[in-house]
């Protein structure tokens, strides 16, 4: 199932996170699971996260109904609706939301355009010809080079980084980890960087960021798995200097491999001696 759906119950919202490659009937399926979810203050915001999403291929009558399904389903209308997208991702890939069967953008978004079926052209003339109810507020919004979440059913802490990412913003990513796993009690962390290059920094905040992580009792409690390309310098000098503290992690070169070593119960393999 490409997709992930959960309750924040701290902003009281429901999140739905899409990962590879996305039809319609994905979306409408997604939309429908977030909209059984209860929550404790009884909220129907909805987060819906496409940043590791692609665009599969869809006719554009099986797009245009199945949007029109959930878009006038009472809960999407009546609530409030975010989407994260990353910069430079392409917009038709927002257009295969619900929002093209007659949910205009909000002042917030880029670029104010109405939609016809999925279609982002400001020059169409069937979006052009008719007024279209307004209802449901998308945004694009520009985001920190990482996915974090929670996989509850793997039990496990999901970190994905993308794009450059430096050692500030792993920092920031430790940062946000820690209430997750203090509250969920999850003590896996499966971090994935096969999508990253590292950004330029000096050796000193290398050794900062290995003295913090190292010094925080729940990192250390937990079993962490790295998941990089063979050669990969920056985190393997991340690697050797969480080693010499008695870190405990594994390495791999596939995210299968990496979940089956977290949810298994072989000890850390760390670095070779």
């Amino acid at each position: 199932m490409p997709y992930l759906v959960g309750v924040d119950e701290t902003h009281a919202l429901v999140e739905v996170m899409h990962t590879g490659a996305i039809t319609t009937s994905t979306r409408v399926c997604a939309m429908k699971d977030g909209a059984a979810l209860p929550t404790r203050r009884q909220s129907r915001r909805v987060l819906v996260d496409l940043r590791a999403a692609t665009q599969a291929a869809d006719s554009p009558v099986k797009a245009g109904s199945g949007a029109r399904r959930v878009a006038y389903r009472p809960q999407v209308r009546q609530n409030p609706l975010a989407c994260r997208i990353l910069p430079g991702q392409p917009l038709d890939l927002l257009g295969r939301h619900p929002r093209s069967a007659g949910m205009p953008r909000s002042g917030n978004s880029t670029g104010a355009r109405t939609t016809c079926n999925g279609c982002w052209a400001s020059r169409c003339r069937s979006a052009r010809s008719r007024r279209l109810p307004t209802a449901t507020a998308i945004h694009r919004i520009n985001l920190v080079p990482y996915i974090l979440q929670l996989d509850p059913s793997l039990g496990l802490l999901d970190l994905r980084y993308h794009g450059v990412v430096s050692i500030a913003q792993r920092l920031q990513a430790a940062d946000e980890a820690l209430p997750l796993l203090r509250e969920s009690g999850i003590r896996r962390i499966l971090i994935d960087l096969m999508q990253a290059t590292a950004a330029p920094d000096a050796i000193d905040d290398f050794r900062a960021f290995a003295a913090r992580i190292t010094h925080e009792p729940l990192f250390l409690q937990s079993r962490t798995a790295f998941v990089a390309p063979p050669i990969n310098y920056t985190n393997h000098l991340i690697e050797v200097l969480v080693d010499a503290h008695h870190y405990p992690f594994s390495r791999f070169t596939s995210r299968d491999e990496a979940i089956a070593w977290l949810v298994g119960d072989e000890p850390p393999n760390g670095l070779p001696d």
